[in-house]
């Protein structure tokens, strides 16, 4: 499974944009799966409003003990590609997240 992770410890940076904008793209052709790690959650708030194209599955129930299982969850379920929005809150494990994805 392509991955595709927007990971950036300042906030501002376009990480959340970047990831909806691609993500709703490839939605278009392939099955796309968005961790929304952002603790603020924006990509689920936008796909509450029921605009989220039907081949894109977004996955908010993530945190720093748990952000592993969901990539291999994500892996699993979707074969075609999947992007990340992180903002991560220490160095270690943004550190580790970086090294086990790619």
């Amino acid at each position: 499974m392509p991955t595709i992770a927007f990971v950036s410890p300042k906030g501002g940076a376009g990480k959340t944009t970047s990831a909806f904008l691609l993500s709703t793209a490839l939605a278009k052709l392939y099955d796309v799966t968005v961790i929304d790690a952002d603790p603020n959650h924006p990509i689920q708030t936008w796909a509450n409003g029921g605009n989220t194209p039907p081949r894109l599955t977004i996955v908010s129930d993530v945190h720093e003990d748990t952000i592993i299982e969901r990539i291999e969850d994500a892996a699993e379920r979707t074969r075609s590609w999947s992007s990340i929005s992180k903002e991560p809150r220490r160095r270690s494990s943004s550190t580790q997240y970086r090294r086990r994805i790619w």
